[in-house]
């Protein structure tokens, strides 16, 4: 895995080929749409980040497919054009389906070590799996694995730097002023993310795990 320091020729903004401004962690390509239909769901894979540079998802079934057997990402609602009511909406977050999966498809997710080192510019998706009751009528998401239905395999690749990697902010114009602390490997970094993710776990913490700043309580250190 590649290690988290600086390389010649191009800023982050251009290696990763996102435009300035998104805010979902996330690539899709599916419109912006309101919020989700209720249903009774379960979380098969409940609220996380991944602690990686980025995540690589990949379905194990044929071709390109509608939908994503249930895994999802949150995203900032879409503006609405008035001042006020968008300044709301930035902190609001609305769950979207990945619009396809297959072996033709690639599912790639920032993760909270890229969050970390970018100040945040680049923020950590998150993301879960879910699926319905066998015994739901609903025809909402008919593409949700259920308990009775065929089984979801998929495979992931983490992209991580290797333990003794120093983290460095990447060049480019969306991460000047983002900070990291000084000689501090990626192993020490996955070390203080995991003994605080454990901490708030057992005092009632639930989703998530982490904000990419060695904390899950959304302050820095």
């Amino acid at each position: 895995a590649p290690e988290a320091k600086n390389k010649e020729g191009g800023t982050i903004e251009g290696k990763i080929n996102r435009p300035g401004g998104e805010d979902a962690g996330s690539k899709s390509t599916e419109g912006e749409g309101d919020r989700e239909e209720e249903e009774e769901v379960q979380e098969w894979l409940p609220v996380h980040t991944d602690p990686s540079l980025i995540s690589v998802v990949i379905h194990d079934v044929p071709g390109k497919n509608e939908g994503a057997m249930g895994l999802q990402y949150q995203a900032p609602l879409p503006p609405t054009g008035k001042e006020d009511g968008d300044d709301k909406k930035k902190k609001e977050r609305v769950w979207r389906e990945v619009p396809h999966h297959g072996h033709a498809v690639a599912t790639i997710f920032v993760g909270s070590v890229l969050s970390y080192i970018t100040g945040g510019a680049f923020p950590a998706a998150k993301h879960r799996v879910i699926y319905r009751e066998s015994s739901s009528s609903s025809s909402y998401r008919s593409s949700l694995p259920s308990t009775s239905s065929s089984s979801r395999v998929a495979a992931t690749l983490f992209v991580r730097p290797r333990p003794d990697a120093v983290l460095v902010v990447p060049p480019g114009p969306r991460c000047e002023g983002a900070k990291v602390r000084r000689n501090c490997t990626f192993g020490q970094w996955a070390a203080r993310v995991s003994r605080n993710y454990m901490k708030a776990k057992k005092g009632g913490f639930k989703g998530g795990n982490g904000n990419g700043n060695g904390n899950t309580n959304g302050k820095k250190t």
